[in-house]
């Protein structure tokens, strides 16, 4: 019998060493990388799969062999040479060190064990033979995977989601578990990994549902435990930008709620961003990320706001560790408008029209349609940018429909819609988060009404695009996505503001939106989007 302990690890920004860089070496940096880890290769030569990573900066190269101190301060080292004087070395200095080792195709001198991976979103099935059979691991593997597909994904999220929900709704808590096991062992899990994947969500919510009006109406349960917790609820308060667009947005939001839960009180509270404060200087030289969320983001850690309503294109692509976004309504129009005093299209400008704006994607795409444009700076809120177009005499502005939708102003007479192909959107443009504590199970009940499922996977999908590339609303990035016949397609792009030149991508398919961004963000990084984006 195997002495080994069965565990899951997380290596997010855990520092691993390789030793090695041939095909079996490359197994390893890919498994680590999906991981996040902290990633050194020490070898004198690398495959071209670690050298494409090295390039993107996703990886430290050591170009040489194994010697004496490489696992210093290091918790973890993957040792792949094929030889069995380096191995021993390996071996005795990750003693001295409490090194934890993994040396290939010798199971008796490793520490820990790497299983064979099937991954469907949050569901991780692993196989090992403790280095007995790695290929009779890999044919389970193969196995599994016809049982287990993609599917599954989606079922255990939803399952997650009615399990918080459950907790609030159903106070006893043998009815909880009759619930949860009708669900899953009377053939409701089945029949929704039937559907196609756009409907199991929706399927599995329904059935929830009725399970457990039918559970109230049989007189074990008198009230949900939310509305009882509701009563002791004075009030939630939504955290905003001040601006009368935000307040708008804040306050479309406060009305949809009270609509879904009469009698709930809601106040909003107005908190300024350094984005706000700090007008004089366009935001990539203000640097940073979440220049227009970190304050209400720290509102909500301090308990003085309940709920965060942000415009997701302002949203970093990753969210502190404690906060979630539960909600990403319907989205409104994702296009860019060019704004104008006689409503000219781009093309029926003058020669070298002055235009106005602070987008770095903007000034791109722009200066890709007209190479003649004088790019104007251009901060503030929609009013004050109309004014200033006219102050300064600009041709015009590049604005957000839905903005201009959102605040009243949108006219098709002096403004000119770009297509999403023709002028790619900011990742998430026209859509709004609804960010609170993960912990809130509470405020996760009350708000979590107004999420869309279909624009959350868009949204998803462009914001894993974005996190892939390590960047934020102010490069030169773009993405949208969109579904049709139930299939998701997302278009990436990556510009160079100083020459207009654009790269894109395009990708579909009917699984985890997040997974097809990253996809169209590997291939721009292959037709080397990593040099517009400056990265080294």
């Amino acid at each position: 019998m195997s002495g080994y302990f069965p565990m899951m690890m997380q290596l997010n920004k855990k520092k691993c060493v390789v030793i090695g860089g041939g095909i079996v070496a490359e197994r390893k940096v890919t498994a680590l990388l999906e991981s996040k880890a902290e990633v050194t290769v020490i070898s004198p030569e690398i495959t071209e799969k670690i050298q494409k990573s090295y390039e993107k900066g996703s990886l430290k190269w050591e170009k040489r062999g194994y010697r004496s101190g490489d696992f210093d301060k290091i918790p973890f080292a993957f040792i792949a040479v094929g030889d069995e004087n380096v191995n021993k070395r390996c071996r005795q200095e990750a003693n001295k060190t409490n090194t934890l080792l993994n040396i290939a195709d010798q199971p008796d001198q490793c520490d820990f064990m790497l299983p064979a991976v099937l991954r469907q979103g949050d569901l991780l099935l692993t196989v090992c033979t403790s280095g007995k059979s790695p290929m009779l691991a890999k044919k389970i593997k193969q196995d599994l995977m016809q049982t287990y597909g993609k599917s599954y994904s989606i079922v255990l999220d939803t399952l997650g989601e009615i399990r918080q929900d459950a907790f609030l709704q159903i106070a006893n808590q043998k009815n909880r578990q009759e619930i949860f096991r009708q669900l899953i062992y009377d053939g409701m899990v089945e029949k929704a990994l039937t559907l196609p994947v756009q409907e199991v969500e929706t399927f599995l919510m329904q059935e929830y549902k009725e399970l457990v009006l039918s559970t109230k109406e049989h007189g074990s349960e008198k009230g949900s435990e939310i509305e009882k917790r509701r009563k002791a609820v004075k009030k939630l308060i939504i955290g905003s930008r001040g601006s009368r667009l935000a307040l708008i947005q804040a306050k479309w939001v406060q009305e949809k709620l009270q609509e879904a839960h009469h009698g709930l009180k809601i106040d909003i509270k107005i908190i300024k961003t350094k984005g706000d404060i700090i007008l004089d200087r366009t935001l990539d030289k203000v640097g940073g990320k979440g220049l227009f969320v970190k304050e209400i983001q720290n509102a909500l850690f301090d308990g003085s706001i309940d709920l965060a309503v942000h415009s997701m294109k302002d949203v970093p692509g990753e969210s502190p560790e404690g906060l979630k976004m539960v909600a990403i309504p319907e989205r409104e129009d994702a296009r860019d408008v060019l704004v104008t005093a006689d409503g000219k299209s781009w093309k029926e400008l003058r020669d070298k029209p002055v235009i106005g704006t602070s987008s770095m994607r903007r000034q791109a795409q722009m200066k890709a349609l007209r190479p003649d444009s004088q790019i104007v700076p251009i901060r503030g809120n929609i009013e004050t940018r109309m004014q200033k177009m006219k102050d300064q005499h600009m041709d015009g502005i590049l604005l957000a429909a839905a903005g201009l939708i959102r605040s009243g102003y949108f006219n098709e007479k002096y403004h000119f819609a770009f297509s999403e192909e023709a002028f790619i959107p900011a990742v998430g443009q026209g859509a709004l988060g609804c960010e609170i504590r993960e912990d809130d199970v509470e405020t996760t009940g009350i708000v979590k009404v107004l999420d869309d499922m279909e624009s959350r996977r868009r949204v998803e999908a462009e914001r894993g695009f974005l996190n892939h590339l390590e960047g934020d609303c102010h490069v030169p990035v773009g993405a949208f996505a969109w579904i049709e016949e139930k299939k998701l397609t997302i278009l990436g792009m990556v510009a160079c503001v100083e020459t207009g030149k654009r790269l894109t991508a395009v990708a579909s398919g009917e699984g985890s939106g997040e997974a097809l961004g990253v996809k169209v963000a590997e291939e721009l990084l292959e037709k080397g989007a990593a040099s517009l984006l400056k990265r080294k």
